[in-house]
């Protein structure tokens, strides 16, 4: 979580004569207003979770009925849209010290080619982030956490030092030395354990009770969400927000919008937000793609080690995946293994036609219909999906928020 005074998230409302262009200028910064769709999962209604960016979550609906439509909105119009990797963890940028350049050339060519997203993993590694810039995944998994004395001010209830102090990570601190020598700071006035808080450029607070013997896992975990924070600041990726001002940000935001326009459906939406303004708020800064990815490193290192995620993921729902599978003439059905898919009905030679048809296979689907089947609940512990059926070795088919339910609410 970053903590800093971003400036109004409304600096100049133009009108629009359509509703939902009032809302989307209102409420999307400019830079998103991109006119090719995202090449990510479209979204889901299924239970979500929201929380602060390192404390255990609360669960929630994010379905649209369950919010005012000031977030719907924001979605594109559609309705919804694992294999364990042996590297999970931080994700690294083009300004790393080992970052594999010839590779980022073959991933760029790949996709000028009109290659899959999972065929550029495979061959190089490498994957976009929500802003598009090339990212590289590097393991938490080898992390280890060190015993401390004190402070360098002789404190024990109050312990400050670097973070090369408190764990050792070699591949990260090799390819950002910075980061090795980050204050990072435990105090318990600060939340439980699993709170943390990044400031820009080189300072991290962490909650909980100062432990001599090392960090405790929800301490650690907080770590990587704060210190991944670090590299999105290094590498001028869409960072962090604060979960703490985003209710207010986002209520003024669109009084502003209803105060430029005087537009009657704005205003109902401002009192359906009185009454869920925090969840809304929440949910917005949920959204934010920095925060995602924070989040995601912390999941991806959390399932690996210890089989179930910080965050519980947004996943599709199966009617919405059926009914987009059946226009295309597929039928999906689930199986103890995952789901099966076949053709409804299969043309044959000679005219000649057989129902069902032959199998249908992931990497047989269109990208829309891949990314929608892709974030199908796999796994399940308490009634909540643990994970989804997408390989987890790609790193944007873990994130617990869909890449078209993103948006940097603090611009």
């Amino acid at each position: 979580m970053e903590e800093d005074d971003y400036s109004d998230l409304l600096p100049g409302e133009p009108q629009r004569q359509s509703r939902s262009d009032i809302l989307y200028n209102a409420l999307v910064p400019d830079y998103l207003k991109y006119k090719e769709p995202s090449p990510m999962p479209p979204p889901g209604t299924p239970e979500g979770k929201i929380g602060p960016p390192s404390g255990m979550p609360t669960p929630m609906s994010v379905a649209g009925e369950a919010l005012p439509d000031v977030l719907s909105w924001l979605s594109p119009g559609v309705k919804g849209a694992a294999t364990a990797a042996k590297t999970l963890g931080m994700f690294m940028g083009p300004t790393a010290k080992n970052w594999p350049l010839g590779k980022q050339l073959l991933a760029k060519s790949m996709e000028m080619k009109g290659h899959s997203l999972e065929n550029i993993f495979d061959a190089t590694g490498l994957f976009k982030g929500h802003e598009g810039a090339w990212r590289k995944e590097i393991s938490d998994l080898p992390m280890k956490t060190k015993p401390y004395t004190m402070d360098v001010h002789g404190n024990k209830s109050t312990i400050g030092l670097t973070t090369k102090d408190f764990i050792d990570h070699p591949e990260l601190f090799e390819n950002y030395p910075p980061a090795a020598n980050m204050f990072v700071t435990v105090d318990p006035k600060r939340g439980k354990s699993g709170i943390g808080t990044y400031y820009s450029p080189q300072s991290i607070i962490l909650g909980g009770k100062p432990n001599l013997q090392g960090l405790d896992e929800d301490q650690k975990s907080a770590l990587l969400h704060e210190l991944m924070h670090g590299v999105q600041d290094v590498e001028g990726w869409q960072g962090g927000a604060s979960y703490k001002s985003m209710p207010d940000k986002l209520y003024n935001r669109l009084l502003n919008a209803y105060n430029n326009t005087g537009d009657q459906e704005l205003l109902r939406q401002l009192q359906g937000m009185v009454s869920k303004k925090a969840e809304v708020g929440d949910e917005a800064y949920m959204r934010v793609p920095g925060e995602t990815e924070a989040r995601n490193v912390q999941d991806r290192y959390r399932l690996q080690k210890h089989g179930v995620p910080y965050y519980w993921p947004t996943t599709s729902k199966f009617t919405d995946v059926a009914d987009a599978l059946k226009q295309r003439n597929i039928n999906i059905y689930p199986t103890s293994q995952g789901y099966n898919m076949h053709l409804l009905k299969e043309n044959l030679p000679g005219g000649r036609t057989r129902s069902p048809g032959g199998t249908v296979y992931p990497f047989d689907l269109p990208r829309d219909i891949r990314d929608l089947y892709d974030r199908l609940p796999y796994r399940y512990q308490n009634n909540k999906p643990i994970t989804m059926i997408g390989d987890r070795k790609y790193p944007w088919k873990t994130e617990d928020r869909p890449r078209p339910l993103q948006f940097d609410y603090t611009k």
